[in-house]
């Protein structure tokens, strides 16, 4: 199983130490989306970070997606299974995940983005 992506990114960091808290092995690939645009595409033709390619080939993109997948193949969860405490989990989970979207937003417009 490969993880393609910059450890540079929230959102890979977050796969990458789920993976390794739940003990499933895998390979970092470390591919930019912007300074490695044609060999990330040839890999996921959506470009996205992170892009997780399992043994059989099959790509899975966007990290909650991938923990859910994880998760599975692990057969546990690094979230409380009881409901209550799964919500404040998940509600703090939430700001976090926003708060990562709109600082890689800021960073793309004002240090990425051509003129």
């Amino acid at each position: 199983m490969q993880l393609i992506g910059m450890l540079d990114s929230p959102f890979v960091r977050r796969v990458a130490i789920t993976l390794d808290l739940l003990d499933i092995p895998f390979e970092h690939k470390a591919l930019s989306v912007f300074r490695n645009f044609d060999a990330f595409a040839a890999i996921n033709p959506v470009v996205k970070a992170p892009t997780l390619v399992l043994d059989d080939g099959t790509v899975l993109m966007d990290s909650t997606l991938i923990l859910e997948y994880a998760e599975a193949l692990a057969a546990r969860s690094l979230l409380p299974a009881a409901p209550a405490p799964r919500a404040q989990a998940l509600r703090a989970i939430g700001p976090a995940l926003a708060a990562c979207e709109k600082t890689a937003q800021v960073v793309y417009e004002y240090q990425l983005r051509p003129p």
